[in-house]
C-alpha cells in the first residue's frame, strides 16, 4: 500500500509482471492492462502424441513404409470392400491384418490410412513403435485417438471434453479399457445419429504394430473390452483395422470370436505383388547410379523373379540383399555380379552372411548364441535363450543387435522369439565348408545336449508352475538334442558302451550336486529300464513301449524323481536299444555295469529291479483294481475310470508281474521273503472282481499262454525257496514244465476268492471277500485260475 501523501500512479513503480487472483497484469510506464486467464483447448487437455498418425514425419518416426503404386490392389480392395459393408447385416467391427516381420503390414496400413482419410471416414490412426517412447506404451493411446477423433468429426469434441474434464482424476490412472470407453465410444455414440452412420458408412480407427505395445496384459484388456463393446452395440457406426505379429496375447483374444474377421496378409501377398515390388526397389535403387543406368536392362525380369522368389515374402530381407548389391566397395566389384552371386540357390548369400556375422564374431558367446539358433527346433525368445545357455540376457543382445541384417531381432525381451529371415542362413551355419570358423560344431551340439539335460534334471526346481520356455524346451527336446549329439559322433567301437559314456559325460559342466543328482537319476532308470519287459509292454500300450517305460518307472520306482531327466533319459536308451530285445537290453545292463564301475560317487543301486517291480507290482495290482468299482470282466477294460496310462500299467503289472517274481526270488540273494506274506490293504472293500478274470475274455492265447508260463514258473520257483529245498528249478526248466501239474507237496494260499477251482465261477462278480490279501494269495488264484483255463 502507498504511504500518506504517496500518489496512485505510482502504486506500481517499478513493476513489470504480477498476478492478482485470476487476472494477468501488465503494468508499463504509462498504462496498466488486465487480461483473464485463457482455457486450454482440448488439444492441450488431451496432450496427445505428435507423431503416432499416418501424417508423421516418417522419416523421424518410422516405420518409414508405404504401397509402391500398383502393387497389393487386390488386397486394398477387400479390406474396403469389409469397410464398406452395411451395418444392418450385422457384419463384424474388428479387421486383424497379421503376418511376419517385413511383409508389409505397416505399408498396408499407411495406405489404408491415407485412403479412408481422403474419403473422410478415418477417425483416427495409431502407429505403434517399439522403442520410440510413447509410441511403445499404452499410456496416451486412447487419449491421442480422442484427440485425432475431435478433429476429424467435431461433433464428437464437446462430449469428449466434458468426458474429459468429468473424469479428470480418473483418466489419470484408469487402465486402457476405461478410457477407450470415456474418450472414443461414449462421446462417437452421443454425437452421431444412427441413419446419418448407416447411410454414410461406419468410421474407421487404424491401429498398427499393436505387437510394439509393451504394455501386454492393457493390450490384451483393451481387445477383450473392445469385442465386448461390440458384441452388445452390432451396429455400432465404427470399424477398427488392426495390423500386428501373431503373439499370443493378442491371438488368443482375437482369434476366437464372431467381431473380429482375420485376414493373413502372408496368404494374401501375390507373386505379381513380390515381383512388382522388387522391381520398383530396384528402379528406385537405379536413380542413384548413372554408371547402372547406361548397362540398360538390368537386372533382367528373370533376374528379377529369381529375387522375388528368393526373398520369400520378407521386405526387410529385400533391403538387406539390396544393400548387398548397391554398396559400394573397396574391392570396385560390379553390382551386377554381385546381384548373379546372390540368386545363387546354394551358396548366393554366403559372402552376405560371412560379413555380417563377423560383426559380432568378436563378443563373447558368440558362437555358442549362433549355433543354439541354427540347432533349435522351434524358436524362443532372448530371455529364454539367455536361460538355456546360462548366461546373462544383455550377452545375446549384445551379440544379435548387430545382426538385424539377417536375423529377426525382436524388440521385446521373453516374448517374441528370434527367427531367420531365410532359412539358407541356418544351412550356411551348419556347412563348414561355407561358413569354415563361424559353423555349428560337435562342441556345440554337446553343449546345448548338456544343457538340455542340466535344466531337465533341475526342472521342477527351476520351474515348478511350468511357465519357463527354456525348462519347457528342454524338457521336449533333450532327447532329440542327445541323439544329434550321438548322431555326430564318428566312433563304431562298442556303440551301447560308447554312448552309455558319453551320456556320463553330459554331466561334466553340472555343479556338484546336480552332477550327481543326475548320476543318480542315470544309475536308477538304466537299471530299471533294462529289467522292464519291453514285449510286454508293448503288448498292454499297444504301441511302441517309450513313454509306458517312463510312466512304469515314475509309478513303481521313482515317484519323487518326476522330473523330465527319467523321460529324457528313457528316450536317450531307446536310441541307442532301437531293438528291445533280450539280448540288447542285456548287452545294455552289462555295458552300464562296466561304465558303472568307473563313477565314484553313486549311491547304492537297488539290490534288484526285479524284487522292486515284484513288491511294488502286487500292491499296484490289487489297489488299482480294487478302487475301480464295476470293473467288468475283462482286464484290458478294467480299472475303469483311472487315467489311460494307469489302466496299461495295470495290464502290463498283469503280464509281467509274475515273471518279475520269478526272477526276483531266484536270482536276488537280498530278496524279502517275508514279503510275499506281507498283507496289501485294499483301496475298497468291494470285490476284486477285474483281477485275473478278465483273462478268460482275451484272445491273443499267445500272450495268454506267456503269462500262465510265468505264473506257473513263479508258483514254482517260490515254492522250492521257500520250502528250503535243494536248489530250485532254473527259469528255463520251469518255462516248459505243464501249467496244471505242480510238484507234489506244493501248496500255494489261494484265500477266500470265491472262485470255483479248476473253472469258472458262477457269478462273474465274485471276487476276493478278503481283505487285505498277500503276495501269495495273488501268486496262488493266478493259478488257480489259469490251471481251468488253459485246459
Amino acid at each position: 500500500m502507498p504511504t500518506s501523501g504517496q500518489q496512485p500512479s505510482h502504486y506500481f513503480s517499478g513493476a513489470h509482471s504480477f498476478s492478482i487472483g485470476q487476472q494477468n497484469n501488465h503494468v508499463g510506464d504509462t498504462r496498466m492492462s488486465f487480461s483473464a486467464p485463457r482455457s486450454p483447448s482440448l488439444q492441450e487437455l488431451l496432450d496427445p502424441l505428435q507423431d503416432a498418425s499416418h501424417i508423421r514425419n516418417r522419416k523421424l518416426s518410422p516405420p518409414d513404409s508405404n504401397c509402391i503404386p500398383g502393387t497389393r490392389h487386390e488386397f486394398l480392395q477387400e479390406v474396403t470392400r469389409w469397410v464398406d459393408s452395411s451395418l444392418l447385416f450385422r457384419n463384424c467391427h474388428i479387421l486383424w491384418i497379421y503376418g511376419c516381420v517385413g511383409c508389409g503390414k505397416s505399408a498396408i496400413a499407411q495406405a489404408l490410412a491415407d485412403s479412408f482419410a481422403e474419403r473422410g471416414r478415418l477417425a483416427a490412426s495409431f502407429f505403434f513403435f517399439r522403442g520410440a517412447g510413447g509410441r511403445s506404451r499404452s499410456k496416451k493411446f486412447a487419449r491421442t485417438v480422442a484427440s485425432q477423433m475431435a478433429l476429424a468429426i467435431p461433433s464428437t469434441a464437446p462430449f469428449i471434453e466434458a468426458a474429459f474434464k468429468a473424469h479428470v482424476g480418473i483418466l489419470a490412472n484408469c487402465n486402457l479399457a476405461s478410457q477407450f470407453q470415456l474418450l472414443v465410444y461414449g462421446p462417437l455414440k452421443a454425437a452421431l445419429g444412427w441413419l446419418k452412420s448407416v447411410v454414410k458408412g461406419p468410421f474407421i480407427i487404424i491401429v498398427d504394430g499393436l505387437d510394439e505395445c509393451e504394455d501386454r496384459e492393457e493390450i490384451s484388456a483393451f481387445i477383450d473390452h473392445m469385442v465386448n463393446f461390440f458384441d452388445k452395440n452390432r451396429n455400432f457406426p465404427l470399424r477398427f483395422i488392426i495390423s500386428s505379429r501373431v503373439e499370443e496375447h493378442i491371438r488368443t483374444h482375437l482369434e476366437h470370436t464372431r467381431q473380429v474377421r482375420l485376414l493373413s496378409l502372408a496368404d494374401n501377398t501375390t507373386s505379381e505383388d513380390v515381383y512388382s515390388i522388387t522391381r520398383a526397389a530396384f528402379t528406385e535403387a537405379l536413380k542413384h547410379d548413372r554408371a547402372l543406368l547406361s548397362c540398360g536392362d538390368w537386372p533382367t525380369p528373370v533376374e528379377l523373379e529369381k529375387l522375388a522368389t528368393h526373398i520369400d515374402g520378407s521386405f526387410v530381407f529385400l533391403k538387406t540383399v539390396l544393400n548387398l548389391v548397391f554398396e559400394t566397395r573397396k574391392d570396385g566389384s560390379d553390382p551386377r555380379k554381385r546381384l548373379a552371386d546372390a540368386l545363387e540357390p546354394d551358396h548366393g548369400l554366403d559372402d552376405l552372411y560371412t560379413r555380417t556375422l563377423l560383426r559380432s564374431q568378436h563378443l563373447p558367446h558368440f558362437s555358442d548364441i549362433i549355433s543354439t539358433i541354427a540347432l533349435l527346433k522351434e524358436p524362443l525368445p532372448i530371455s529364454a535363450l539367455a536361460a538355456l545357455l546360462g548366461i546373462e540376457i544383455f550377452e545375446v543382445l549384445q551379440v544379435l543387435v548387430n545382426l538385424h541384417a539377417i536375423i529377426q531381432v525382436p524388440g521385446d525381451n521373453s516374448f517374441t522369439p528370434v527367427t531367420l529371415f531365410h532359412t539358407s542362413l541356418r544351412d550356411f551355419i551348419l556347412d563348414e565348408s561355407r561358413s569354415g570358423p563361424l559353423h555349428v560344431s560337435l562342441y556345440h551340439i554337446q553343449r546345448l545336449s548338456q544343457r538340455c539335460f542340466e535344466l531337465a534334471v533341475d526342472a521342477e526346481n527351476l520351474d515348478p508352475d511350468g511357465s519357463e520356455p527354456a525348462i519347457s524346451y528342454a524338457l521336449t527336446y533333450c532327447p532329440v538334442h542327445w541323439q544329434a549329439f550321438l548322431d555326430a559322433q564318428t566312433s563304431k567301437e562298442r556303440p551301447l558302451e560308447f554312448s552309455l559314456q558319453l551320456l556320463v559325460a553330459q554331466t561334466h559342466p553340472l555343479n556338484t550336486t546336480s552332477a550327481h543328482k543326475f548320476l543318480t537319476i542315470l544309475d536308477n532308470v538304466v537299471s530299471m529300464y533294462t529289467a522292464i519287459d519291453h514285449s510286454a509292454l508293448a503288448e498292454a500300450t499297444r504301441t511302441t513301449p517309450t513313454l509306458g517305460a517312463y510312466d512304469l518307472i515314475i509309478a513303481l520306482g521313482f515317484p519323487s524323481y518326476r522330473s523330465g531327466a527319467i523321460w529324457a533319459i528313457c528316450e536317450s536308451l531307446n536310441g541307442m536299444v532301437k531293438e528291445r530285445t533280450p539280448s540288447a537290453l542285456k548287452e545294455l545292463s552289462k555295458s552300464w555295469q562296466r561304465t558303472r564301475a568307473h563313477i565314484s560317487g553313486l549311491p547304492s543301486s537297488y539290490h534288484s529291479y526285479h524284487t522292486l517291480m515284484a513288491v511294488q507290482g502286487s500292491n499296484y495290482l490289487v489297489q488299482a483294481t480294487s478302487s475301480s468299482q464295476n470293473a467288468g470282466s475283462s482286464a484290458l477294460r478294467t480299472v475303469l475310470g483311472v487315467p489311460k496310462q494307469d489302466r496299461y500299467i495295470f495290464t502290463y503289472m498283469l503280464l509281467g508281474w509274475a515273471r518279475h517274481l520269478t526272477l526276483a526270488v531266484q536270482y536276488d540273494p537280498a530278496f524279502p521273503f517275508e514279503s510275499l506274506e506281507e498283507p496289501i490293504e485294499m483301496t475298497t472293500t468291494d470285490v476284486l472282481s477285474g483281477f485275473p478274470m478278465g483273462f478268460q475274455g482275451w484272445k491273443n492265447k499267445i500272450v495268454l499262454q506267456a503269462f500262465a508260463s510265468n505264473v506257473n514258473s513263479a508258483v514254482l520257483v517260490v515254492q522250492s525257496k521257500v520250502s528250503a529245498l535243494t536248489p530250485g528249478p532254473t527259469l528255463e526248466e520251469v518255462a516248459d514244465a505243464p501249467i496244471h501239474q505242480l510238484p507234489e507237496g506244493v501248496t500255494i494260499p489261494t484265500g477266500d476268492w470265491g472262485w470255483v477251482p479248476n473253472g469258472i465261477p458262477a457269478r462273474p462278480d465274485w471276487g476276493c471277500t478278503k481283505n487285505p490279501v498277500s503276495m501269495l494269495e495273488l501268486l496262488g488264484v493266478s493259478h488257480q485260475v489259469f490251471i481251468g483255463e488253459m485246459l
